[in-house]
Parts: C-alpha cells; structure tokens; sequence
C-alpha cells in the first residue's frame, strides 16, 4: 500500500513527480491570515483534547497515597491479582495498577505534592520495565506499548514550566527504556528540545515575555547542533522537522521584535544564531504592476485587524512591513497603506518606515547606488 506520510505543525503536502511530499511553510508564510487562523485552531482543538485526557486520568487516580486509606486501596489491588486466573490476565492487571500510579503522580503534581509524587513515578517505571524485561510474550509487549500510547498522549501538552513535567519526563524516559523498544534515548532528546522550543516560541508570540525565552533559548542551544545537524542526504524525523518549524517561528518573531527595537543586540545575536539551523530558501519578490498596489494594501489591512488587541495588530504590521523591503512599488504600498489605517494609532508606523525609505533613498543617491 502506499506509504504514510506524517506532518508536524506548519507543513505542507506538494506534488512532485507524481508524489506528495511534505514541505515547510516559509517562516514568512507563518502570518498569512489563512494559515494562521486554520494552525490556532488546529492547536486549540489539540490542546482542549489533551486537557479531557488529564482530567480523566487524575479522576481515574482514586485514592491517593497521602490518605489514610491508601493502604486499604493497595491491599485490594494485590487479592485482585491473587484471584484473577492465568498468567497474561496477571500481567494486564499489573500493567493497569501501573497506570494507576502514573494517574496517582499526575494528581499529586497537582495538588503541588511533589516530593510524595516521587514514589508512584518511581514504581510506575519499575513495573514496567520488570514486566517488559521478563517476558517475550507479543500480548504483554503490546499492552506495554498500548499504555505508553495512551500516558504519551495525556501529557502531551504538558511543558517544561509545568509543574506536572516530571510526569512526562518519565513516560518518555520508560519509552526509551523497555527492551526494543522504537523509541531511544535521541528521540527523548528530540521530544525534550522541541517542548523547549514551544515554550519559547508561546514566550514571543502570545505572552511576550522575551526575556525568558532569550534565556531559555541560551540554555538549549549546545544541544541544537548535536539534535539537528544530519548527515548529507539524511531524513530528519517528525521531531526533528517539528523543531525547524519552531524554530522557523521565532525567527520571524525576533525578526519582528528587532524592527520595533533595531538597537538591541541580544535580538540580533539570537536571531543570527537561529537562522543557522533553519533552510536557506531564497526570498523571491515578484514583479507588481502598479494597479495591483491597492489590493496589496487591502490584504495587508485585513490581516492585521483580523487581531483584536492592540500588540497583536501591530505586530502583524510590522511583520508586513518586513516583508515589504524588496519589493519595488514599497513607496506606493507605504503611501496608501500610511492613510488606510488609522492616524493616531498604526498609521504612525508605517510613518516611520515612509521617512526611513526616504533616508535610505537619499543616502543611495548621495553614494552613487544603482
């Protein structure tokens, strides 16, 4: 049959030569108003699922270890493995008390009980690992596999500032750690990057706190050359490409910030540092006869007030400012865009870029350039 093809985030399906392959959306592309609203609502559909999934996980921990009754619970567990015939129907329940302490943890993290959390994630791995390492039965290594699905899935949103992390930490470290298992300590590295990516990519588009995500940044980076650098002709898997296009994301939000602030030089440094891990595709203008110059200035009014706070607008206009420096009818687009948009508000910007075209004209008239 034909084979799957996995995309991450921001990719694209192109038919070359008779296949579709996938492909990045060019970091410009990233605020298209399409491809923008259609990425915010895929994320907030994922993001509510997950939330249902760890509802009904910390519902399904029962009894906690920090009751009095906790004992009672354990007790019932081990007579009804006593009493349960044949050994598969053994494991299953063990593989399901196992689970049950991974909800256990969940629920504990919660309720900020993190040092009695430690105790169920501890016993949680060990179970598996000992029932996954003393048996060669196909039947025990699928419901393994069933339960780290089922746990990968829970905790997928979870990140790296969540107090809940060390669930998640733990349920990719035992994916790793089974015998044959598909997932290895790299793909837990790669899964732990790219939480660490999207945590910076949430701190410069949607909470701005850049200071923070500079920082964290600077904490990953060592590792971004070893995780992301590939041999010459060498596929990069799905957490590898899902973390080019966070990545790609952040360059254009630094891309972003450095035209409201040109003078800072850690968003340069960083943005310089990004860019070598992200494809050099050229950026082509395309030739706009001039009667084309109102619908440019429509489309670029019409995604920008698709926001509705002010931080947002204006960073969408700055961004279509950015991608306006190459094109050849720049001063028309600016002249009509500066009194399409209101005066006090985000018509001052496109003032600003208006004097800094008419200074960059004038410094390539003084010196000659063609």
């Amino acid at each position: 049959g034909p084979e799957k093809l996995y995309l991450v985030t921001n990719e694209l399906l192109t038919l070359s030569a008779g296949q579709y392959v996938p492909g990045e959306i060019s970091k410009h592309d990233l605020n298209d108003s399409w491809i923008a609203e259609n990425t915010n609502r895929d994320n907030a559909h994922r993001e509510r699922l997950v939330a249902l999934h760890r509802e009904r996980r910390e519902k399904s921990a029962g009894i906690l270890p920090t009751s009095i009754l906790y004992p009672v619970k354990r007790v019932a567990e081990e007579v009804d493995v006593l009493f349960t015939v044949g050994q598969e129907a053994k494991v299953e329940k063990r593989i399901q008390q196992a689970d049950t302490r991974l909800s256990e943890a969940l629920a504990l993290l919660n309720e900020g009980e993190t040092e009695e959390a430690s105790a169920p994630l501890e016993e949680y791995k060990s179970t598996l690992f000992t029932l996954a390492s003393g048996s060669g039965d196909n039947l025990v290594k699928f419901l393994i596999k069933k339960q780290l699905d089922e746990a990968s899935t829970d905790v997928a949103t979870i990140t790296p500032e969540d107090d809940l992390y060390a669930v998640k930490q733990s349920v990719l470290e035992m994916s790793a750690e089974i015998p044959n298992a598909e997932f290895d300590t790299k793909d837990v590295q790669e899964y732990l990057l790219v939480d660490k990516l999207s945590s910076i990519d949430d701190a410069l588009t949607s909470s701005g706190k850049v200071t923070e995500a500079i920082s964290l940044y600077k904490d990953i980076q060592p590792y971004l050359n070893t995780l992301l650098t590939q041999p010459e002709g060498a596929q990069l898997s799905a957490l590898q490409r899902e973390a080019k296009t966070l990545l790609s994301s952040a360059s254009l939000a630094l891309e972003v910030l450095q035209t409201s602030e040109p003078e800072n030089p850690v968003f340069e440094e960083v943005h310089a540092d990004i860019e070598q891990f992200l494809p050099k595709i050229p950026e082509k203008v395309p030739e706009m006869p001039r009667e084309d110059v109102p619908t440019v200035v429509k489309g670029i009014v019409d995604r920008v007030f698709l926001y509705k706070l002010p931080r947002s607008r204006k960073n969408q206009l700055l961004s279509e400012l950015k991608n306006l420096e190459n094109n050849p009818d720049r001063g028309s687009i600016l002249r009509q865009l500066y009194y399409a948009l209101p005066e006090n508000g985000l018509a001052r910007n496109v003032r600003l870029e208006i004097g800094k075209l008419g200074a960059q004209l004038e410094y390539e008239r003084e010196e000659g350039v063609e």
